[in-house]
């Protein structure tokens, strides 16, 4: 293989691992998002729970 095939091979290999970082920072970022949207949804729960709660206690 010649230098110049090396040094292409080397860049592309590069490359790769270039998108490779990327795509698990995407990854990392969904997952984060997800833990974001389960903490909301469990926000939620809780609110209309003590709501309930603060009705119950006005009734009686």
């Amino acid at each position: 293989m010649s230098i110049t095939g090396f040094n292409r091979r080397r860049r592309e290999e590069e490359e790769l691992k270039k998108q490779e970082i990327v795509e698990e920072v995407q990854v990392e970022e969904v997952q984060e998002d997800i833990e974001k949207e389960e903490v909301v949804v469990e926000e939620v729960k809780v609110t209309k729970k003590e709501k309930k709660a603060t009705q119950q206690k006005a009734r009686g």
